[in-house]
């Protein structure tokens, strides 16, 4: 297995093939979009677990990381006094996500020639 594709995948095409597809007479366990996204998802997975590793081959997976953290502080005053304590205080949650890449284009209408539509004085 490669990643989180393939485990998706274990899981999914049976329940297609023997009981989504026969029920309603679809072909779900052999849709070519799902094989695409169990593609993708693999990809993600070992980028992933590449950068999680330090491996810098896999160039623009070197990424930015937003980390939250769950903090209990105790003996704290107000807001501010617990923030300023919070490196004294024990973690009870922590989660990392990948930072997501600034889109390239801003989505919007697209006019004639595929230039965006003029709205025309704000």
């Amino acid at each position: 297995m490669r990643g989180l594709g393939d485990i998706v995948h274990a899981v999914a095409h049976p329940v297609a093939k023997h009981i989504i597809d026969p029920l309603l007479g679809t072909d779900l366990a052999n849709c070519e979009g799902c094989g695409q996204r169990r593609d993708r998802w693999n990809d993600w997975t070992e980028a992933v677990f590449a950068n999680l590793r330090g491996n810098k081959d896999n160039g623009d997976m070197n990424q930015e990381w937003i980390v939250v953290l769950q903090i209990a502080v105790q003996g704290a005053s107000d807001a501010k006094d617990a923030i300023a304590k919070a490196d004294q205080g024990t973690v009870i949650v922590a989660n990392a996500y990948m930072k997501p890449e600034t889109p390239k284009r801003v989505a919007g209408p697209i006019g004639p020639g595929g230039g965006p539509v003029s709205i025309g004085k704000v």
